[in-house]
């Protein structure tokens, strides 16, 4: 008999796009799951529309958890421990799954049964663009050993791209860390690769989920006070699981540092946030303070990727007003020469 899966849905203030999403699930084309619907206090009529789907699908079951709101870590955690699967699945009320979201999870799992993890690419719908490890194969097996190759191809942060196996998240105690509201996802998937066993990662390369990103109030767009302190913990639990997995050489070094670099200019960009209430030069200081930070006066120099030079002189006055100036001086150039390419 088919394994049973266990689809773990957080729903917070979806309404109609929620419809879609289980729509979506409808529609697989692997029919053993279970739906765990976690209703975080909605607000609007999501609730109602839970307890409507669950009274009528017969499909397959679908089960409804009212809870006070207390965010998605924490629904996901709920989830995770109401499950009967052998598997489980996540996917974010917003969002929607291809038809073969799960055959193909579970026909890779029956195919690769020595893979301790398989996982999928997806589809930003804003722009279509696809994220998969290879263009070139169907499937790539890879291992623990290419993280960093799997963070350059976006593909190590949503837990919604991959399949867990319900006894090691119960057994070992795997969850959501629900203090947190960004990077909970990446910590949670790190543990689980700390935790299989088995190295070995297979990636179908097909953008089987489809990641709705037009909502510009969502978590990923607000300012954050405390966003330096969130990426330093993070980076601090990447660099301490790689050493753990013996990521160590200058290659594997350089990659960690292009994730540094990246992390921290969103810590720049982040300060000059609209909703900032900081005034300018309060702004500039801080963001001083950051370019003086050892972890991105190393990343600077250790890391594989390319910047121009003087992007990153203008780092490396640790002054944050050269960075401004650049980047006002390329933006006039930019406008200046596109005015004069749409004249001609």
């Amino acid at each position: 008999m088919a394994d049973l899966i266990s689809v773990v849905i957080p729903v917070y203030n979806t309404n109609e796009r929620f419809k879609a999403c289980f729509e979506s699930v409808l529609n697989q084309k692997y029919k053993n799951i279970e739906v765990i619907l976690v209703d975080d206090g909605s607000s609007d009529t999501s609730p109602q529309i839970c307890d409507i789907i669950a009274m009528s699908t017969d499909i397959f079951p679908v089960y409804v958890l009212h809870k006070l709101n207390g965010g998605v870590s924490r629904a996901r955690n709920l989830g995770i421990d109401f499950a009967n699967g052998k598997y489980l699945l996540f996917i974010d009320s917003d969002d929607q799954v291809t038809p073969d979201y799960i055959s193909d999870f579970m026909e890779a799992r029956e195919k690769y049964p020595d893979a301790g993890h398989i996982w999928c690419g997806f589809e930003r719908s804003s722009d279509h663009t696809r994220y998969m490890f290879s263009e070139n194969e169907s499937v790539s097996l890879v291992n623990r050993d290419d993280y960093y190759d799997l963070v350059g191809k976006v593909l190590t942060q949503s837990p919604c791209l991959r399949i867990y196996d319900v006894a090691v998240l119960k057994q070992d105690h795997i969850r959501m860390i629900e203090a947190l509201s960004l990077t909970e996802d990446l910590l949670f998937n790190l543990a689980y690769l700390d935790h299989v066993e088995s190295k070995k990662i297979c990636v179908i390369n097909a953008a089987n989920y489809i990641y709705l990103d037009s909502d510009s109030d969502s978590l990923n767009h607000k300012y954050r006070e405390d966003l330096k302190e969130i990426y330093d913990n993070l980076l601090d639990r990447i660099w301490q699981y790689t050493n753990k997995w013996g990521l160590t050489n200058p290659c594997y070094v350089a990659k960690f540092n292009n994730a540094v670099f990246f992390k921290y200019v969103e810590v720049l960009n982040n300060t000059f946030h609209s909703q900032n209430k900081m005034s300018y030069f309060e702004k500039i200081n801080f963001n001083n303070r950051v370019l003086r930070c050892q972890r991105f006066v190393d990343s600077l120099s250790l890391m594989s990727i390319t910047i121009p030079n003087r992007l990153r002189r203008t780092y490396q006055t640790k002054n944050y007003l050269w960075v401004r100036v650049y980047e006002r001086i390329v933006f006039i150039y930019g406008w200046l020469h596109g005015k004069s390419k749409r004249r001609t």
